[in-house]
């Protein structure tokens, strides 16, 4: 656990001091305000809520024979709502809380398909599923991947690339229920993993950003304690993730962005979840 956290502080100082790197950074602040009188007629509730959003690239040929390519996506947000009769806001709760680092290494000798190992760490700025105390940065899932990849299509800014290879995924929880008391738990899987990212840049100031990943469980921690539930299978069932980002800039600053993701997991619900976002607010470059 340590030297995962040591290599991602590791990596994260060599994407800011490098040199030579591709690099590219959009932040964006959205918000949105509905506010009415005590005296308005309707039933209708005013609301505020606004969130922050990050994404970058950055990435190397280290070598002749090695590329490093990492990603990051952070965004968090809040509403809070007031009805006619209130005199004050009501408290802000989190509307999207993501935080997804991921470093992918290959080796790149011109072959049909490019061998690489990868590290990913998916969290939550502010975990508050305990009411009795806030923890931050937690549950944490940290993915360790290696196998095979390529680029299926590249065109000037457009790429499509594929990886497919094998998995071992830890689910950290540093305030897990235990015993009624909390504290650390851990549990581990291991399966196969397919992914799929897209970069599409239909025009200069639009760009669509695609991901599907297929994963497939062939070992998990706990098995033996389901035995003999009703959800004793689920963690053998595929899992599936489509996330569809499309960011349309108006000028300099002004900014469009819509983000569709649909994730399957039978461990946490039997039916496909749905997010659907759409903002418009502040769009800054800083890479």
């Amino acid at each position: 656990m340590k030297k995962t956290i040591t290599a991602f502080l590791l990596i994260a100082s060599l994407l800011i001091a490098g040199e030579d790197w591709q690099k590219s950074f959009d932040a964006s602040f959205l918000m949105n305000l509905n506010n009415y009188s005590q005296n308005w007629a309707g039933e209708e509730a005013s609301s505020f809520n606004w969130v922050i959003n990050g994404n970058g690239n950055f990435s190397k040929q280290l070598y002749a024979f090695l590329n490093t390519s990492n990603r990051i996506k952070l965004s968090f947000g809040q509403t809070t709502s007031k009805l006619k009769t209130d005199s004050v806001w009501g408290d802000a709760m989190k509307s999207t809380d993501v935080i997804d680092f991921e470093s992918i290494e290959k080796v790149t000798l011109n072959w049909l398909v490019d061998p690489f190992i990868g590290i990913r760490l998916e969290s939550q700025f502010l975990d508050e599923s305990d009411t009795m105390k806030t923890c931050y940065v937690n549950p944490m899932k940290i993915t360790e991947s290696f196998g095979i990849a390529r680029i299926v299509y590249k065109k000037d800014k457009l790429e499509v690339s594929s990886r497919l290879g094998a998995a071992i995924k830890q689910n950290v929880n540093r305030n897990a229920l235990i015993d009624s008391t909390r504290g650390f738990d851990m549990t581990n899987n291991g399966g196969i993993e397919f992914i799929t990212d897209a970069l599409v840049p239909f025009k200069e100031n639009v760009t669509y950003t695609g991901r599907l990943s297929l994963y497939k469980a062939l070992f998990y921690s706990e098995a033996e304690a389901l035995i003999g539930l009703p959800n004793e299978n689920d963690w053998k069932v595929i899992d599936a993730a489509f996330d569809n980002i499309l960011a349309i800039k108006l000028g300099e600053y002004l900014a469009v962005n819509i983000n569709v993701q649909a994730l399957y997991d039978k461990e946490i619900d039997a039916k496909t979840r749905l997010k659907e976002t759409v903002g418009v607010g502040i769009n800054y470059k800083f890479l």
